[in-house]
């Protein structure tokens, strides 16, 4: 057994258990609802859980990969509140195995969701571009900065009705940006779509005629 295998063990990326392969354990795979088979072609849920009833969206599509409940939310709690930037690995990995089975490598570039300076700071890196240049790497496409964070509330300090409103005002293109026409737009979470649509808006507005977006989890619409 390596030295390296010795001290930095194969782990499960849900729960951080070791195991002999870095997989996922068999009690986090029962615990996860992944995104295959039929789901909405706009926020990519699966239908009794869709997001955009009655609402449309700036951007063409979602794709996400897992429902945010059991081992995919606790992968994301570690990921972006436990100091885990490794974790974006495994999510990206699995993140483009729904984007290239579903629409291929079609894009021109891939982009992400900036985060504020606050939780920069906090967290000492940006889950979201961690995640976009993991999914560019594999789709061989650039991953480019076209996005900026420039105040406003964080949409998780927000009420769900007040999101779309907030998201509009958090964010604007990045000086110099030069906008390709499909853009591959990354976050970690759907929630309600609002920060995707915010993003999407400003990217469709200075000239990209397609954006798709992809998130590593979609949260189930509560009934």
């Amino acid at each position: 057994m390596k030295l390296r295998t010795l001290i930095f063990p194969p782990r499960c990326p849900f729960c951080g258990s070791i195991m002999e392969r870095e997989e996922p354990c068999a009690v986090c795979l029962a615990q996860t609802t992944e995104l295959t088979g039929v789901v909405c072609g706009v926020c990519g849920c699966l239908p009794e859980h869709c997001l955009c009833r009655g609402r449309s969206f700036a951007f063409d599509r979602n794709v996400g990969a897992f429902l945010y409940e059991g081992a995919p939310r606790r992968l994301l709690l570690r990921f972006k509140q436990r100091g885990k930037p490794q974790l974006a690995v495994f999510a990206a990995r699995r993140m483009a195995y729904h984007i290239q089975g579903r629409l291929g490598r079609d894009f021109d570039c891939v982009t992400y969701v900036p985060q504020s300076l606050s939780s920069h700071y906090r967290r000492g890196y940006c889950p979201a571009r961690l995640l976009a240049e993991e999914v560019a790497a594999r789709l061989e496409l650039p991953c480019r900065c076209l996005l900026a964070r420039h105040g406003g509330k964080q949409q998780k300090y927000v009420a769900n009705d007040e999101r779309w409103s907030n998201a509009m005002h958090n964010f604007c293109l990045r000086r110099g940006a030069s906008i390709p026409a499909r853009i591959l737009l990354i976050d970690d979470l759907m929630t309600t779509g609002a920060t995707l649509n915010a993003c999407a808006a400003l990217l469709k507005s200075a000239g990209a005629a397609r954006v798709v977006a992809c998130t590593f989890a979609i949260a189930a619409k509560k009934s």
